[in-house]
């Protein structure tokens, strides 16, 4: 099969690689579109913290179903799914809570042998299939994932009857947006600098996108929020994104970080201490976020294809992380399809 291989850092290859085996409890997905993410992006440029070349990259992913293991009884071939791209050990006591997203052990495509989804094929267990209704595309099937991501964010922030603050918004950050539109933010203020990003986010229901490329953020987010936001979610990396994430919090605020940082970075805490904020990290969803979204999806409750703004072959998946990279042109969210 063919296959995206990082080889080094800013440099890819389409290289025939043998087609994945499956175990008895797995299934065989024929991709029919995968998406890029940022975590692709960092891995591309040879700065995320785990994932390193030489590695298939890739994991947000929809397809169908052509091979099934022998233990598998439930999922028929041809069944169009997403999937949930982790694996954990499922007897320690964080999967015991129900918290297998910080397993010790937990496993993601392009770590510990398990190729990435840019490939014609790809290899789940069987319990991390999500089945799309017909009328779902396979674009939205491979943005169930980012936006697991920011809903696991915006539930870690308490965001019910609260102002909130989203601080990006990459595909992740918009998720994270709409997911607390959805649990019931009063107030949902989200920042970005590219105008298109904003659009989007306000079609998804956010009441005040902020133009930080035009508008200075503390005092334009003020406006809506005097004394600070009830929550904050980070979705972005940039210099003094915790900086701005406490200035702009409320007394005895949540502060939720959904974002990697490539480098360390500093902040002073004196406010955060003074003034009991809290920051929490947040780091993929669970099997309860990620089916929330595909009913989502299923029930006609959200459409998420509008953050889509590319689709190209696998061929192109250098070309793809290379517009990502240097934003040559307005971007959100790049589809691969093998």
């Amino acid at each position: 099969m063919k296959a995206a291989i990082l080889t080094k850092p800013y440099n890819i290859e389409i290289i025939d690689v043998e087609k994945p085996e499956i175990g008895e409890t797995d299934v065989l997905l024929k991709v029919i579109e995968t998406g890029i993410c940022g975590s692709d992006l960092h891995t591309y440029k040879g700065i995320h913290p785990f994932r390193k070349p030489p590695v298939i990259l890739g994991h947000e992913v929809a397809g169908d179903v052509v091979e099934v293991g022998k233990k598998v009884i439930d999922i028929d071939i041809g069944t169009r799914v997403a999937i949930e791209p982790q694996a954990a050990c499922s007897v320690c006591s964080y999967c015991n809570q129900g918290r297998y997203n910080i397993c010790p052990k937990r496993l993601l495509p392009g770590v510990g042998g398990w190729m990435g989804t840019f490939a014609e094929y790809f290899v789940s267990n069987s319990e991390k299939l999500y089945p799309l209704n017909e009328q779902v595309s396979y674009s939205s099937g491979v943005l169930a994932e980012p936006i697991a991501v920011g809903l696991h964010g915006a539930k870690r922030a308490n965001v019910k009857g609260s102002s909130t603050l989203v601080l990006g918004l990459g595909p992740i950050g918009i998720g994270a947006a709409f997911s607390a539109k959805i649990l019931g933010a009063k107030q949902v203020v989200a920042t970005d600098i590219a105008k298109i990003n904003l659009q989007v986010a306000k079609d998804f229901g956010v009441d005040t996108p902020i133009d930080v490329a035009e508008q200075d953020l503390v005092t334009t987010a003020r406006k809506y929020a005097k004394e600070g936001f009830d929550s904050v979610i980070v979705a972005s990396g940039y210099e003094g994104v915790l900086d701005d994430a406490i200035s702009l919090s409320k007394r005895g605020a949540t502060i939720v970080v959904i974002s990697l940082f490539a480098n360390e970075i500093t902040t002073n805490i004196n406010q955060l201490v003074i003034q009991e904020k809290e920051i929490l990290g947040s780091s993929t969803y669970t099997k309860s976020d990620f089916k929330t979204v595909v009913d989502w999806f299923n029930n006609n409750e959200l459409k998420p294809d509008s953050m889509i703004t590319h689709k190209m072959p696998l061929e192109k998946a250098s070309e793809a992380l290379n517009i990502l990279d240097k934003r040559t042109e307005p971007v959100i969210k790049i589809i691969l399809k093998p």
